[in-house]
């Protein structure tokens, strides 16, 4: 019988060592229990970029739904984020991340997996040394700044430009630099009305008027030059032309709500004298401007 219970315990030994040291771990292993990292490669892959390479192993088959890396900057502000959305099972995760560094820089780098629905991390900080580069680089010019071919590493006392060119200025189209995305300051969008012909008397009024944000069309391609105006729109145009002034307080005006298109411009208005209201409490926006108002306001703002 002794010898029948020794033979069963080496039958059972020998079991036991054909089963993987992992597959061992796995009955030990707890749903809310780290997994191990493993660090393949934390380096600079050239000026301006570093590379990360680590494993998460667990200790059994997880479903794994999303990785990670967070980048920190000395002084706790996130600077970079990434994230890639996958869907596996395994006890083990590869995560590789490429992300924007300055050489030479304290960072702290937050890797992290989400398996079976919680979110492991892992922190490594880091300050790697930039690549050492001896060699000629040209720099090209953009629109703002001159381009150049600098000898010798940036980090070297002795490193030199030369071969200076210009900037090559922007490059504007539709108010759009098309080289850099830049916006033009300067550019004034040009108002396409079918009823406005290019020589009527109000065509260069009209153009200025779009252009400096003083009206619009009352669609897209009509101005409807020969409508008439209500006394919100005449003091809403004067109140833009003056580059719409900050104004406070409440105008009193029951017909004239707050948040309404000519409130500012009816307090503006009131406030420099150019007009009142029709009585005490009503302003009566929607009521036609007279031409006679109209050179009366124009008057009054000068």
């Amino acid at each position: 019988m002794k010898k029948r219970a020794l033979s069963l315990l080496l039958v059972l030994l020998m079991v036991m060592s054909l089963v993987p040291m992992s597959a061992l771990a796995v009955q030990n292993y707890q749903a809310n229990e780290e997994p191990a990292w493993e660090q393949y490669t934390v380096s600079a892959v050239d000026y301006e970029h570093a590379c990360f390479s680590f494993v998460a192993v667990f200790g059994k088959t997880v479903n794994i739904s999303k990785t990670g890396i967070d980048l920190y900057n000395k002084d706790g502000k996130l600077t970079y984020s990434a994230e890639k959305t996958i869907s596996i099972s395994s006890s083990r995760i590869k995560l590789d991340y490429t992300v924007p560094y300055k050489g030479k820089t304290l960072m702290t780098a937050e890797l992290y997996v989400v398996a079976d629905g919680k979110k492991y991390g892992y922190s490594v900080e880091f300050n790697m040394i930039h690549i050492h580069d001896t060699g000629d680089k040209i720099i090209d010019p953009t629109c703002t700044e001159g381009g150049y071919t600098l000898h010798g590493c940036t980090c070297e006392p002795n490193a030199y430009k030369d071969t200076y060119t210009s900037a090559l200025g922007h490059e504007f189209a539709d108010g759009t630099c098309t080289r850099c995305g830049a916006k033009d300051p300067n550019y004034k969008p040009q108002a396409n009305f079918s009823d406005v012909a290019a020589g009527s008397y109000c065509y260069d009024a009209v153009q200025w008027a779009v252009a400096n944000g003083i009206t619009n069309g009352t669609d897209a391609t009509h101005f409807s030059p020969n409508a008439g105006c209500t006394r919100g729109q005449v003091v809403t145009f004067m109140y833009r032309a003056e580059g719409e002034p900050a104004v406070g307080g409440s105008n009193g005006f029951v017909d004239v709500a707050a948040g309404s298109y000519c409130y500012n411009a009816v307090q503006w208005a009131v406030a420099k004298g150019i007009t009142k209201g029709t009585d005490t409490t009503h302003f009566s926006p929607n009521a036609t401007c007279t031409r006679g108002q109209v050179v009366t306001f124009l008057y009054r703002a000068e």
